[in-house]
């Protein structure tokens, strides 16, 4: 699978956490895109640095 839908089946994933779909979304608006848009990157993110963080422990254990 490349990069970009990897990416896109990830937040297809997300949103089905939250239990909304594409139509919700754009149903809210802008505003609420915008706002919900930092949320996700920031999980990912979050994700990402914590599974980095964690793996290089466990590797510098060794």
């Amino acid at each position: 699978m490349d990069l970009g839908a990897k990416q896109l089946m990830r937040a297809g994933i997300v949103l089905l956490g939250f239990q909304l779909s594409v139509a919700d979304v754009l149903e809210m608006g802008p505003k609420c895109v915008g706002a919900m848009a930092p949320v996700i990157a920031g999980s990912f993110g979050g994700g990402y640095l914590f599974v980095r963080v964690r793996v290089s422990r466990v590797l510098m254990r060794c």
